[in-house]
């Protein structure tokens, strides 16, 4: 049984150390792509608001 979970901690530490650089990157780098055009698009809106009322 301790092998059995040496092998399986193994196992999911190499899983982790892989992650970035295969194609299950892609969700976070996808959320942070759309927060981040989310907030510059927000900003162009209140940067064009500023200017026409100002």
């Amino acid at each position: 049984m301790p092998l059995l979970l040496a092998l399986h901690l193994g196992a999911v530490l190499t899983f982790f150390l892989l992650t970035p650089f295969t194609k299950m990157a892609h969700g976070p780098y996808r959320l942070a792509a759309l927060l981040r055009s989310a907030m510059t698009a927000e900003a162009r809106e209140t940067a064009k608001r500023r200017d026409v009322s100002g």
